[in-house]
């Protein structure tokens, strides 16, 4: 058999396993590591899956991953996630769609000190889904508002998402980290704009929230300090050059830690902490090493290079090459995590 051959019958196979519900990462290592043995025996297929694995595993660059979902589980932990969205309601809850805009603007913010999305929207759901309710606020509003934000943290630094792109692309992470600054807060207005537009439209869907005196507001702003003081840290930390990326993590739990201390955190939340960052590290690890198994067999099946030679020869304008990518990344996502 032909190796493009090959990669295109464990292509398919990936598909079907993925509809058939097995977990991506383990889907992506079994096609990898078949597809691997298929090609060149069963050495360079154990070979290959005891490299990829050991390598990522003990990566100095990847090491920040659990640290910034550390910093993001302890924010969430000590109340401080939830004083930030008070703080914001107080200010935007009149808004029309204030309190579906205020969750967007949290979502930002949390997103800004934690780099996962699904943290984010873990957290900000729980946060946010009581008042919403409590206010009558349309069900798919308030469910699509928090799930809409809640991709914010792969956007805006510092970001898990960039740090595994910059990972396995060679990247730099901290310019990464920069570029991923605009288009964050971007997405953020874009979405607050739809919220407050379909609010006008139709009030009943968001009814106004409770309405706050400028000291009450003003007095709020105190509770958003720890965020910003970590946003600024981490990433004002990266931008001068103080520290790298992983360097700025571990800075960042840190700083996390102190306030948790401050916020008289016990140590059930602590540990709690600690667990979830565990789970999450897990699935965002285990997701990566399969992705370089299975990346890795296709490279060396060829499908890859003959794809990039079939995209370069194509006499399209380069807006249509990216609208193509655009399409795929489009119905990849309907299917796959991030």
């Amino acid at each position: 058999m032909a190796p493009e051959t090959t990669g295109i019958l464990f292509i398919i196979l990936l598909i079907v396993l993925l509809f058939m519900g097995v977990h991506i990462a383990f889907a992506m290592a079994i096609c990898g590591f078949a597809g691997t043995f298929v090609l060149g025996g069963i050495q360079p297929a154990i070979h290959q899956l005891a490299l990829v694995a050991t390598e990522e595993a003990t990566s100095f660059t990847l090491s920040c991953v659990p640290l910034y979902i550390l910093m993001g589980e302890i924010i969430f932990y000590s109340g401080i996630a939830e004083d930030l969205y008070t703080s914001i309601y107080r200010f935007v809850g009149r808004l029309p769609g204030g309190l579906a805009v205020a969750s967007t603007f949290g979502c930002a913010a949390f997103g800004a000190v934690c780099g996962a999305s699904t943290a984010t929207s873990a957290t900000m759901s729980s946060i946010a889904l009581p008042y919403m309710k409590k206010y009558n606020y349309d069900t798919r509003l308030s469910v699509g508002c928090l799930a809409a934000s809640g991709t914010l943290g792969i956007l805006i630094p510092p970001s898990i998402v960039l740090v595994v792109y910059g990972v396995m692309t060679e990247q730099s992470i901290g310019a990464l980290f920069m570029a991923g600054i605009f288009p964050g807060i971007l997405s953020a207005f874009v979405y607050i704009a739809m919220i407050m537009l379909r609010a006008k439209i139709n009030p009943k869907i968001a009814p106004p929230g409770d309405k706050f005196s400028w000291k009450e507001k003003t007095e709020s702003l105190t509770w958003t300090l720890p965020i910003v003081m970590m946003f600024l840290m981490v990433l004002g930390g990266i931008y001068l050059g103080v520290f790298t990326p992983t360097e700025a993590a571990g800075v960042g739990s840190f700083i996390a830690f102190l306030f948790g201390l401050f916020k008289k955190m016990g140590w059930k939340n602590y540990k709690s902490a600690l667990f979830d960052t565990g789970k999450l590290t897990a699935m965002i690890l285990t997701l990566i090493i399969g992705g370089i198994i299975y990346g890795r067999f296709l490279a060396a099946s060829g499908i890859i290079t003959h794809t990039s030679e079939f995209l370069g020869s194509l006499q399209f304008s380069r807006f249509i090459i990216l609208g193509i990518i655009i399409l795929m990344y489009l119905l990849l996502g309907m299917i796959m995590d991030t």
